[in-house]
């Protein structure tokens, strides 16, 4: 079930090391997997330069991070550390072939018929094509050393969880990065593979909907939680919620990707207006709704501008 509330408390018991000390253990389980709860709460994971960890829903610790947050601090890590490590960021953040990309970009094209008897011209080609394969080659590699450094920042009940699921031989073997993060995404926040698809797809949209801002709640905490069930809408096959081809006047069939991505964007920023404290924000969202009846439509169109004004108001 999802739920926006607070992770589950936890039931703790001892579990007594070789050394004969006792130390609290957690017993939740999931249903599917029987996964029990083993690190400590203070666990940082394979480096702790990350700055976090990914967990189950229901695990709680102190370097635990939302999927949105991970998926920043693991971009920033591998794009500052790793060689040429900006190549692999599309991967991360948007699940694009690495090498594909590079390749429409970057390939080395052949002399013409009149510069291949030029010396010069025929050298650089040369080194070109030897600077390409080596960078080409090293994508290879920041992928693999990105799928362990995942891996490793997930917890060992996630790890448990993910082992579970079909694909995973697979998966490890041709360091497939993109199905590690839908599977550790789905897992994190929640999402029962075993469940009837509708239920999980109608829970997370009630959430995402029935959500408010707290009275107390700060603007950046509630924009991360916002953006958290969003994902988990999408996640469940329900971001078709998100645009409307009756509001943006096109089929899906019909429009561009940047069309969609605009439209959305605009429907999520409403969205996150409409479920802000009415007490901060009630004024706001009243006066552009007497702007649009008066054919001023000064929403913001993106998640990211609508925040900027809610600060600054």
């Amino acid at each position: 079930m999802l739920s926006e509330s607070s992770a589950a408390p936890m039931t703790e018991a001892t579990v007594t090391t070789a050394n004969g000390a006792s130390h609290p253990r957690n017993n939740n389980r999931r249903s599917n997997n029987q996964v029990v709860l083993t690190n400590p709460i203070n666990y940082e994971a394979k480096c702790e330069k990350v700055g976090g960890i990914l967990a189950l829903k229901v695990e709680r610790f102190n370097k635990k991070l939302s999927y949105e947050q991970f998926i920043e601090k693991i971009t920033n890590y591998v794009t500052k550390k790793y060689t040429d490590g900006a190549d692999i960021k599309l991967l991360l953040t948007d699940a694009k072939d690495p090498i594909k990309l590079y390749e429409e970009k970057n390939m080395p094209k052949a002399l013409s018929d009149e510069d291949r008897n030029d010396p010069v011209k025929d050298a650089i080609l040369k080194e070109e094509v030897k600077q390409f394969v080596m960078r080409k080659n090293n994508i290879g590699r920041n992928v693999q050393s990105a799928f362990s450094l995942i891996w490793g920042q997930c917890s060992s009940a996630l790890q448990a969880y993910v082992k579970g699921q079909s694909g995973y031989v697979t998966a490890t073997e041709d360091y497939d990065v993109t199905w590690l993060l839908n599977e550790a995404k789905k897992a994190s926040s929640g999402i029962d593979s075993s469940a009837n698809p509708y239920v999980t797809m109608h829970e997370a949209m009630s959430v995402l909907y029935k959500m408010r801002q707290g009275a107390t709640e700060a603007d950046d905490s509630y924009i991360e939680r916002f953006k958290n069930n969003v994902t988990t809408v999408e996640m469940v096959q329900g971001g078709h919620v998100f645009y409307s081809p009756g509001v943006a006047g096109k089929q899906v069939a019909d429009a561009t990707t940047e069309e969609i991505y605009a439209a959305k964007e605009s429907s999520m920023a409403v969205l996150m207006l409409q479920n802000s404290d009415p007490a901060r924000y009630g004024e706001l969202l009243s006066s552009l709704k007497k702007g649009a009846n008066l054919g001023r439509d000064e929403y913001p169109k993106t998640v990211a501008t609508m925040y900027e004004l809610m600060v600054k108001y």
